[in-house]
């Protein structure tokens, strides 16, 4: 693949230079894309991945994502080459609208923040309940975690990712244990700091650092466990 992209000087307009960075920065986050210019409609594509690319849907911009995303999961590199760029009129006749066009990489990201807020929301009322049972901020970490752990899952992969294959169940659920051993670990083992404060100290606690590791689930989960989903 080799892709021209514009180097985004200081002539450029402002809503061409916001709208791509952005994209940018959401792609390489969510995604693992790295591409400097995300709307370039300046790529030469081999004839051999035509047939991928001619029945993805959408227009525009949206099309233009789609076929990114399709490079990316067939395993393409971009080669990409800086070409001069001259706007007329300070770019006013461009279509493209950076929130709205760019909605197709946040859906997923919004549906994952769904399912996190639900699953966050179960594993605190959880930790509160078992925190005056157990009497120990680690083994109450872990057994609420281990309830919200399925419950996330089982959102994650029919609600978020949707994932159809069956034959990756195994796999995926593997690398989801994994995973979420990992962040259960790391936040049972960072709150416990906190062992001795009060509740009003260690819940609040609890909350910041599953926030960070919010972040750290989604990109393991998009590009890792449930890689190929859109």
């Amino acid at each position: 693949m080799i892709f021209g992209v514009r180097s985004f000087g200081k002539n450029t307009p402002f809503r061409s230079k916001f709208g791509n960075k952005l994209t940018k920065q959401l792609l390489y986050i969510f995604n693992g894309i790295s591409v400097s210019d995300t709307q370039t409609g300046l790529r030469y594509l081999p004839v051999s991945i035509f047939s991928e690319l001619l029945i993805l849907p959408g227009n525009r911009y949206e099309y233009e994502l789609e076929c990114l995303f399709t490079i990316n999961k067939l395993g393409y590199n971009i080669t990409q080459i800086q070409i001069k760029t001259v706007y007329l009129d300070n770019n006013t006749g461009s279509y493209f609208r950076p929130l709205v066009d760019s909605a197709r990489i946040y859906l997923v990201f919004a549906k994952f923040s769904v399912s996190s807020l639900l699953s966050f929301g179960l594993d605190i009322a959880l930790f509160a309940l078992f925190l005056s049972y157990f009497q120990s901020i680690f083994i109450a970490t872990i057994v609420a975690r281990t309830i919200s752990g399925v419950f996330n899952f089982v959102l994650n992969r029919n609600f978020v990712f949707q994932v159809n294959k069956k034959s990756n169940l195994i796999k995926e659920s593997i690398g989801y244990i994994i995973l979420w051993s990992v962040l259960a670990i790391l936040s049972g083992l960072i709150v416990s700091f906190a062992q001795g404060s009060p509740a009003y100290i260690v819940i609040p606690l609890k909350v910041s650092v599953d926030l960070l590791l919010f972040f750290m689930a989604f990109y393991v989960q998009k590009n890792i466990i449930f890689k190929g989903v859109n």
